[in-house]
């Protein structure tokens, strides 16, 4: 990703999708379909994965285990995503 305004959009998008969860967890498709329903162009696999690492790699997201089915992978907002949600 080189377009420094889409990265910011795309986290941003993402922590304001986890954060509107109100402290339930999202599914990793459902989370990564409202980004991109939101983000022009589509977000490409590259951008996600991105994302994703930077979000997990900065404790703003977490991962939450998915008891029934462990083939889900599903996130949570931190409190720290919180704050960083609140100042970009």
């Amino acid at each position: 990703m080189s377009n420094p305004f889409r990265i910011k959009q795309i986290r941003r998008t993402a922590l304001q999708a986890l954060s509107f969860a109100t402290g339930y967890a999202l599914e990793e498709g459902i989370l990564r379909t409202h980004v991109g329903d939101i983000t022009r162009p589509p977000l490409t696999d590259e951008e996600w994965a991105d994302t994703v690492a930077w979000l997990l790699d900065n404790n703003l997201m977490v991962p939450i285990d998915c008891l029934p089915d462990d083939t889900l992978q599903q996130w949570a907002i931190t409190e720290h995503g919180r704050t960083v949600l609140a100042t970009i």
